[in-house]
């Protein structure tokens, strides 16, 4: 019976993990939230990123994929642009009042309204709407071919997190081998400079990693929340071996790289917060005040950072809203329009 007990609460354990280890913030109106960012702009391919600096807190990490808020404190909103680039809008265009609202798409388990929380910001100088993407271009992301992969993680990144340290200055871009864009290669960039020097595209901020696929990106397109599919795969997991899990996460669409670091993550998370998500069981994911529930927060804390190093994209990093709401000033304003 006792077993039976701990198997309850272990299983109550996942159900918030999931959505937390891609991106964890507090809300942007905590006046420790101070980003440091520079914008570039690249009107032919239609990209519009924020590059955030790597000014780590303790407590705090992303991954969407993340302590909570890992380059926000002791910094300033900078609006830079690349020379060569004109600017896309007009300064008069954009808002400079301060962001008084979050970055997502919430949903019932959100705990915020719309006017908490919505998928386009227009504030502090910096204008972003996510786009929606249609079926044909994700079942387009589905079907182009990785060519330069890395190698599978064997063992737990978390046993060894100094080995995996976060890049967010850097840049992942994405160049097609071929006229048709059939075939694509990942690379890791010092700067937007010299991304756009080498012909590539940006797809993410940070370094690349094992969740930069277009594959994995459309599984992130496709799914808002994946607390429900991921959720069910851990509890699963529980039972059953690490090949079955992952197996269960590949089903969601991942590939075995990307779901990999899923795997170590929900590992990790249920070993460390499982009191707190005992407690979480049924709660939504964000507090009145925009803060988020001891659950996800714990995910934050414990597995944030080696996520996101591992992940590369991260759905914060990769310009997408999600059920769970950030800060605008620390999403990546990266639209995926590659053909």
């Amino acid at each position: 019976m006792i077993r039976v007990f701990k198997n309850i609460a272990v299983l109550m354990t996942v159900l918030m993990l999931f959505s937390c280890n891609d991106d964890k913030i507090k809300p942007e109106n905590d006046e420790e939230s101070v980003v440091d960012e520079d914008i570039f702009i690249d009107e032919t391919q239609d990209f519009d990123i924020i590059e955030e600096t790597d000014g780590e807190i303790a407590g705090d990490s992303d991954s969407t994929d993340d302590l909570v808020d890992l380059y926000e404190e002791d910094a300033e909103f900078i609006d830079e642009v690349a020379d060569e680039i004109e600017e896309v809008s007009d300064a008069d265009d954009v808002s400079n009042e301060p962001c008084a609202y979050l970055f997502g798409n919430p949903t019932a388990k959100t705990g915020l309204s719309m006017d908490q929380c919505k998928p386009v910001y227009d504030c502090e100088g910096v204008k972003f709407e996510a786009p929606i993407y249609t079926q044909e271009e994700i079942e387009w992301m589905e079907s182009r071919v990785y060519l330069n992969p890395p190698d599978e993680m064997m063992s737990n990144p978390y046993d060894n997190p100094e080995n995996y340290p976060n890049q967010p200055e850097k840049f992942c871009g994405i160049k097609f081998n071929d006229v048709d864009k059939l075939e694509y290669s990942l690379y890791t960039y010092d700067s937007m400079e010299a991304l756009s020097q080498d012909g590539a595209v940006i797809t993410h901020s940070g370094a690349c990693g094992h969740c930069s696929s277009l594959q994995s990106l459309a599984v992130y397109v496709k799914e808002g929340d994946l607390a429900g599919p991921v959720r069910s795969c851990t509890t699963s997991g529980i039972i059953q071996s690490e090949e079955k899990t992952m197996e269960c996460l590949m089903e969601i669409g991942f590939d075995r790289l990307c779901a990999k670091v899923w795997y170590y993550n929900t590992k990790n998370t249920t070993s460390k917060c499982i009191l707190k998500c005992y407690d979480d069981f049924t709660s939504v994911y964000h507090l009145p005040d925009g803060t988020l529930n001891d659950c996800i927060q714990c995910d934050e804390d414990e597995s944030g950072p080696v996520f996101k190093a591992t992940s590369g994209r991260t759905r914060r990093n990769s310009g997408l809203p999600t059920a769970l709401c950030r800060p605008c000033s620390t999403v990546s304003r990266v639209k995926h329009f590659y053909r």
